[in-house]
């Protein structure tokens, strides 16, 4: 997509963006300004898979998916990937002029789907940078949110759960910061845009296109 084609479907109301990026990140708070100020339709995807569950919210789903190395987790984790590409898919196929609101696990889905929504939608990074900040990290310890670790975690020998999270977590962080920027259309490090503020988050994709001239 280059400038002019973002002005053409900003104005026919036609525009797909999908916005990736680790969770705490602001992608919700961008989509619903998005939604908000834009009319685009938002597609939550973490919240479609509470509601298939039947549950009532983050933390609800965080208890469900559970820790890894906890018992059933692994099949949790293969039944929220599937979930997860369901809803990406349906979001893809849906009608323009949406943003969709992905998981901080989009990257762990197959290639077949993610080269989809890279075809349907303009990706969108709202990137940390090269070192996750470390309240992000302490985040996921102190209000826990449902986490794919997609093969990301092991324990050593003798060593107790909260430190084999603590060890690997950062390394889960730094694997799923290479992959958003390999899969995205646009990197934008968090800190330029306001994500409460449709404006400023269309002209940071804006002036990281070339010119359609």
């Amino acid at each position: 997509m280059n400038t002019a084609e973002l002005e053409s479907r900003l104005a026919d109301g036609a525009f797909r963006v999908a916005l990736v990026g680790m969770s705490n990140v602001g992608k919700t708070r961008s989509a619903r300004a998005l939604a908000r100020e834009r009319g685009f339709a938002h597609t939550e995807v973490d919240a479609r898979i509470m509601r298939e569950l039947g549950l009532s919210g983050i933390d609800a789903l965080a208890e469900w998916l559970g820790f890894p190395g906890s018992e059933g987790y692994a099949e949790r984790e293969r039944k929220y990937l599937d979930m997860e590409e369901k809803h990406t898919l349906a979001a893809s196929d849906a009608p323009d002029g949406i943003v969709l609101d992905t998981t901080g696990s989009v990257v762990h889905l197959g290639d077949e789907m993610l080269d989809k929504m890279r075809s349907d939608f303009l990706v969108v990074h709202l990137d940390v940078g090269d070192e996750p900040p470390k309240a992000l990290i302490e985040r996921y310890f102190s209000v826990p949110k449902p986490v794919v670790w997609g093969g990301h975690f092991s324990m050593n020998d003798g060593e107790e759960m909260k430190d084999a999270l603590v060890r690997c977590y950062p390394e889960l962080l730094r694997e799923r910061l290479k992959r958003y920027r390999d899969i995205a259309h646009v990197n934008i490090p968090s800190g330029e845009i306001d994500t409460s503020d449709a404006g400023s988050i269309i002209s940071a994709i804006r002036s990281r296109l070339v010119s359609g001239e």
